[in-house]
C-alpha cells in the first residue's frame, strides 16, 4: 500500500459541482519505464465525517496487437485526452472497450462549516 496524504479545502455556496476524485494510475517496469495503468473517478462524499471510497479503475483496450503488445512490453493503450474520464465520460465513454485494472482506496476526512447559513443541506 502507498500512503499519500493530500490536503485541500474548496469553499462552495451549493454542492452543484462538488468535488470529485479524478485519478490517473501509472506503473514503472523493472527497466524504468512508465505505462498507464488505469484511470478512475469518484464523487467525494458531501456529509461530514471520515469516509472510505472506493475508485474503480479501468484501462482502454487496444487491437489484438496493442495488448500483445501490452503483454510482452509492457506498453498499455492510453487515452488522447484525459477528459473522458469524467469531464465527457457520459457521452464518450460508452465508445471505449475497457477492461478493468483494480481500485484504489481513498480515505477521506470531509469537514463543512456555514452550510446552514448558506441554506445547503448536505443530508
Amino acid at each position: 500500500p502507498m500512503n499519500h496524504p493530500v490536503d485541500i479545502h474548496y469553499t462552495t455556496k451549493s454542492l452543484q459541482g462538488w468535488p470529485r476524485f479524478v485519478c490517473q494510475v501509472w506503473t514503472l517496469d523493472s527497466f524504468g519505464r512508465a505505462s498507464t495503468a488505469g484511470y478512475g473517478f469518484a464523487h467525494l462524499p458531501c456529509i461530514p465525517g471520515v469516509h472510505t471510497v472506493e475508485v474503480a479503475c479501468w484501462r482502454p483496450t487496444g487491437t489484438l496487437k496493442e495488448e500483445v503488445e501490452a503483454l510482452f512490453l509492457g506498453h498499455t493503450t492510453q487515452l488522447t485526452t484525459d477528459d473522458i474520464v469524467f469531464g465527457s465520460a457520459w457521452d464518450n465513454r460508452w465508445r471505449l472497450v475497457t477492461a478493468p485494472s483494480g481500485s484504489l482506496i481513498l480515505d477521506v476526512a470531509v469537514m463543512t462549516r456555514h452550510f446552514t447559513e448558506h441554506n445547503v443541506d448536505a443530508v
